[in-house]
């Protein structure tokens, strides 16, 4: 588990704020569990052991607003692996609503403040040049959907918030079609060779 400073996000305006309740007009310092890979039927994942609920209010006692992670790396070249690939981004894409209600039930039965979105399926923001996309679904329309369902569904004053790897040019129309939704982003340098010299920000003008 990794906290990362709220204060350092790019926030969203005040009228988003103000849509996800007065708690998201002060934040303070956020807790990310390790990735949930939330499959087409179970949740399961490395931060869900048996101490989970009482590590979480230790943190909320200690004034720690906490959230969810779903998401993290795709791979859909070893056999073995048993995290997201484009085939479980697929099935989830084909009903967005069942994934959304499964990372619902997270966030309340454990308490939490809200989910972060941890997309890594790229393939899916990549034409196929007949008509698709490389990753079989239309990933810019299934994150459009699911930030829209789990804005409906999560309890009142929960967050949203999406982690945007640097070379995703699509959330400019992601933006457009959620993005009110959306308390914040946060960019990934990481793990991108040519990102993560230090002369990382200049390679990235506006930033």
């Amino acid at each position: 588990m990794t906290t990362i400073d709220g204060e350092s996000s790019i926030s969203r305006s005040r009228e988003t704020r103000r849509k996800f309740g007065s708690r998201t007009k002060s934040p303070r310092r956020f807790l990310r569990t390790p990735h949930l890979a939330v499959r087409s039927e179970t949740a399961d994942g490395g931060a869900f052991t048996d101490t989970v609920q009482s590590d979480i209010q230790t943190l909320q006692a200690a004034g720690k607003n906490v959230l969810i992670s779903v998401g993290g790396e795709v791979n859909n070249d070893d056999p073995t692996w048993t995290g997201w690939t484009s085939a479980k981004y697929a099935t989830c894409a084909a009903n967005v609503r069942r994934l959304a209600a499964q990372i619902v039930y997270w966030v309340k039965n454990l308490g939490v403040y809200g989910v972060g979105i941890d997309f890594e399926d790229s393939g899916a923001f990549v034409e196929d040049g007949s008509g698709g996309f490389v990753a079989g679904y239309n990933g810019i329309q299934f994150l459009s959907d699911l930030t829209s369902e789990l804005y409906q569904n999560l309890p009142p004053g929960s967050v949203i918030t999406h982690a945007v790897n640097y070379n995703s040019a699509p959330y400019r129309q992601i933006n457009e079609q959620a993005g009110q939704y959306i308390i914040w982003y946060n960019t990934q340098f990481y793990n991108n060779s040519a990102y993560d010299s230090n002369d990382a920000l200049a390679r990235c003008p506006g930033i």
